[in-house]
């Protein structure tokens, strides 16, 4: 959607044709073509590390599927302890063992996670798993079946564009509240 004030910017930041010439001339170009003949933006090697965009993306949505699966894991803890407490009671010692030991489970995830907050997925599940195996191989199952089966991907690449040219609109829109003198 083009917008006066996109029009406008357009046109008032647009420089004459010798002068994009002469800069086209001394600016390497941002797209270069692969093998395949698709054009693609040039992204420079140390703007990550030496890593694709497209891999520290991957790195990032780890640790948050890894913060998201541990916070299922603790609703179906935390849900689980209720109704074991009031079978516990009516059944005797052994039921409450049970109780307490899904409430200590809660407990501990939840302090394990506080003190340990997750950075690196994978590394934060090998440490859990030195801790807590049973825990954390329920965590690993709960993150590959919400990454392969509920995390609506297709949603990500729509919410970021959406996202994308909304900031810009808005960031645009600002600046040109700040370069265009109001009139009173």
């Amino acid at each position: 959607m083009t917008t006066n004030a996109t029009t406008f910017a357009r046109i008032a930041l647009r420089a004459p044709a010798s002068h994009r010439r002469a800069r086209a001339r001394r600016v390497a170009p941002s797209r270069r073509r692969s093998l395949n003949d698709d054009e693609k933006m040039f992204v420079p090697a140390g703007a990550f590390g030496g890593v694709s965009p497209e891999r520290r993306a991957s790195e990032l949505m780890n640790a948050m599927l890894t913060y998201v699966s541990t916070w299922i894991v603790l609703a179906q803890l935390e849900n689980v302890a209720p109704r074991r407490s009031v079978a516990g009671e009516d059944a005797g010692a052994a039921g409450e063992g049970e109780a307490r030991r899904v409430t200590t489970s809660h407990e501990f995830l939840l302090d394990y996670l506080e003190a340990n907050p997750v950075r690196d997925g994978d590394q934060w599940l090998i440490a859990l798993t030195g801790v807590n195996p049973t825990l954390a191989e329920r965590i690993m199952s709960v993150r590959r079946a919400y990454a392969e089966e509920d995390f609506e991907w297709h949603n990500v690449a729509k919410l970021t564009s959406e996202s994308i040219a909304t900031g810009n609109e808005r960031a645009m829109r600002e600046w040109l509240k700040s370069a265009v003198p109001q009139s009173a």
